[in-house]
Formats: structure tokens, C-alpha cells, sequence
């Protein structure tokens, strides 16, 4: 037991010890430069210096990362990049998609405020409503994201059944995972899904305290079908920002993006201190540490109060490098997960308790018999419910 404990200490340095894997093509460069709205000076010159550039592998980058629409917008006036026309249709189907999401969130928010419950949109959502894009074709987004308070979710789920949705299968059988319960709507022959969240992101970050601060700093934003609550802007920011780090920092490429866009245009609104104070309460100042520090390398974002880089952040960036969210790859393999996992949080018996929690979660959904793990789970919510 010594010498396997020993052998996967090794194995962890050797692992800190390689380095990165974040080189970038070509095309990937050319890709950040692309992702921002507003271009500067110099963006051109490198855009327009570049000889023997596979542009269809840009188009596939930025389709893949739900960026299509800033992309080719950035392209065109520039003359180069090649057949745009995959980009233009995807930023055309972007913004009408984008723009009965946006309707149909604004119904429902107007609802529910009748009934006295605020919902507030979050992720891109919230960035679309608040107009962080200038564009509505310029980000894709696939579903809605609402938070709603706890004590309110009898009072909106019958709400949103009355107005056409229905709850999934899926969504049945793991609430006690995601912290969510999806619902879909048909609309013609579109499926509209909406998440309704009575904690922001999956996990076991001590949200309660937090994210009341959220609604209490909310705000009304004006959009062109109606006004909807918004958060402010140092909350989106950290509500995004936490959003990808628990996709590992990973599977979409825009989460980078909108994390960049709204540290420039919102850099006076943002209340740093609080930030960092919400997220040490969090036990997350790891992992939007990491993340911010990727959209400042690769993106110049603006960030305020970063913490100095450790040995978490060089395992981290071993484990969930540039290239990866660049690309926007999908999930790594089984080990590298549970260690990014880990990561994710400031006090590592958390990190333990996560996996736990995850673990529990897979032996439901393969109905694998597990009960040792759910009774110590019930044990540390007993005494949590205790403390």
C-alpha cells in the first residue's frame, strides 16, 4: 500500500513537472484575435500579415466555440478569411434563435413576477439581455438558464407547465445533482429548453449566503420585448466564471469570451473586492483564479486582484491547458477529471466531498448499488444540516 501511495505521488509531480500542452496552431491564434468585439490596431495587422492560414479550420473553431457570428462580423469588413458563408448563416441562425429565447424569457419572468417570485437569467441569457453583445447573432446559446430562490420553485414549476413546459425524464432523476429541473417547450417545430436552478451551478459551493446577495443587487434591464432582472455586473461575472470552471475549463469556447467581454465593457461596475470576498466564502478563489488568468493570457481580459500563480494553477494548466478550451474539446478521461475536479476548490476535503457527490450521482444514473457512499453522504449533510 505504501510503495502504490508512494508510486502515485510520483506520478502526480511527474504530471506538474511536463509542463503544458498549450501550444496553439495557427488557426487558434488567428481565433483570438477574432473573439472580441472590438478589434484593435494591432489585431488587424497580425490578421492581415498571416499567409497560408486554413480558414476553414478557423470557421470550424469558431462554430464549434458558439462564436460564429463575432467571428465572421470581424472577417468581413477585413476582406479576408475565405467562403464566410457557413459563418454568416450560423450568425443568422443565431440571432433568430437568440431572439425568441430572449421573448420567451421575458414572458416568463413577467410571469413569475406577478406571483411575486424573482427569476433571474443567468449565463447567456443574462449576456444577451443585458446587450454585453451588440449583436444578437454574435454568441449562440442552446438553452435558458433561471435562478430562482428555493422557497419560490412550488410557486414557478406549475407556472411554467401552465405556460407549455414540460419537465424531462432526465431532468426527474437528477436534481439532486444539477441543483435544476429542465424543461422543454415546443414552439412550431422548435424545441425550446429552459433550466430552471435554485443553485447557479452544479456542485457543493456554499451558494446560500452568496447568492442571496445576487437577488439583493439585482436590477431591472430594459431589452426590446420588455424588462427582465439582471445581476450586476460583478456578479455575472463571477457567476460565469464559476460556470466554467465547473465544465473544467472546457467545451465551449465563448464561456472565455464572455468572461474577457465583460471585464472590458464593464471594468467600472465591477466591484472587485467583493468578488474575491464572495469568492473566498466560496471556497472557489482556485478556480476563478485559473480561469481568469486564461482569459487574461489568451484573450487580454482585464482582471483585478489576481492571486499569484501556485503549484494548483501549474497542475491545473497541465491538466485543463489552453488548447483545450481554445479547441473546445469535450471532457477528458476519468482520472484527469476527478483531479480538475479536486482542483476546483480552495479546501480539498470539499474537493473529496464533490467526488463523493459525483460518484453517487453515476451510480444512480447506471443504477450500480452504492449505498456505503449514500449513507456517507447522508452523514455529511446530516451534520452540515447540524453545524
Amino acid at each position: 500500500m505504501q510503495a502504490l501511495t508512494q508510486g502515485r505521488v510520483r506520478s502526480l509531480f511527474q504530471l506538474v513537472a511536463c509542463g503544458t500542452s498549450s501550444d496553439l496552431t495557427a488557426e487558434e491564434r488567428v481565433l483570438l484575435r477574432l473573439a472580441r468585439q472590438d478589434l484593435r490596431d494591432e489585431d488587424v495587422q497580425f490578421l492581415r500579415a498571416q499567409n497560408g492560414i486554413d480558414w476553414d479550420k478557423v470557421a470550424g473553431l469558431a462554430l464549434r466555440g458558439g462564436i460564429a457570428g463575432l467571428v465572421e462580423s470581424n472577417l468581413r469588413p477585413l476582406g479576408i478569411g475565405g467562403g464566410l458563408r457557413p459563418l454568416a448563416m450560423a450568425s443568422l441562425h443565431t440571432e433568430a434563435e437568440n431572439r425568441l429565447l430572449l421573448r420567451e424569457t421575458v414572458a416568463v419572468c413577467a410571469q413569475a413576477s406577478a406571483l411575486g417570485a424573482v427569476l433571474l437569467p443567468l449565463k447567456g441569457i443574462a449576456l444577451i439581455a443585458a446587450g454585453l453583445y451588440s449583436d444578437f447573432g454574435f454568441r449562440s446559446m442552446c438553452d435558458v438558464d433561471l435562478l430562482c430562490p428555493p422557497d419560490r420553485l412550488k410557486q414557478v414549476l406549475p407556472l411554467l407547465r401552465d405556460l407549455g413546459f414540460e419537465e424531462t425524464e432526465d431532468s426527474v432523476a437528477r436534481r439532486d445533482y444539477h441543483h435544476h429541473v429542465t424543461l422543454v417547450k415546443a414552439i412550431g417545430s422548435r424545441r425550446l429548453l429552459f433550466e430552471l436552478h435554485w443553485q447557479p451551478t452544479l456542485g457543493l459551493y456554499a451558494y446560500q449566503g452568496v447568492v442571496s446577495g445576487w437577488f439583493s443587487r439585482s436590477r431591472r434591464v430594459s431589452t426590446k420585448d420588455g424588462e427582465l432582472p439582471g445581476l450586476s455586473p460583478t456578479d455575472l461575472l463571477l457567476s460565469v466564471a464559476l460556470h466554467l470552471a465547473t465544465h473544467r475549463f472546457r467545451g465551449a469556447f465563448k464561456w472565455l469570451v464572455d468572461i474577457a467581454e465583460i471585464s472590458r465593457r464593464c471594468q467600472a461596475e465591477i466591484d472587485w473586492q467583493q468578488l474575491w470576498d464572495d469568492a473566498r466564502r466560496l471556497g472557489a478563489v482556485s478556480a476563478l483564479t485559473f480561469g481568469f488568468r486564461m482569459a487574461e493570457r489568451l484573450l487580454d481580459a482585464r482582471i483585478c486582484g489576481l492571486p499569484a500563480p501556485g503549484l494548483r494553477e501549474r497542475l491545473g494548466r497541465r491538466l485543463s491547458p489552453d488548447a483545450a478550451l481554445v479547441r473546445s474539446e469535450p471532457q477528458p478521461n476519468n482520472l484527469s477529471r476527478g483531479l480538475i475536479n479536486l482542483l476546483l476548490y480552495d479546501d480539498g476535503r470539499e474537493g473529496l466531498r464533490f467526488l463523493q457527490h459525483k460518484a453517487a450521482d453515476i451510480a444512480d444514473r447506471h443504477h450500480i448499488d452504492l449505498r456505503f457512499l449514500r449513507r456517507s453522504r447522508q452523514r455529511v449533510s446530516d451534520k452540515d444540516e447540524k453545524a
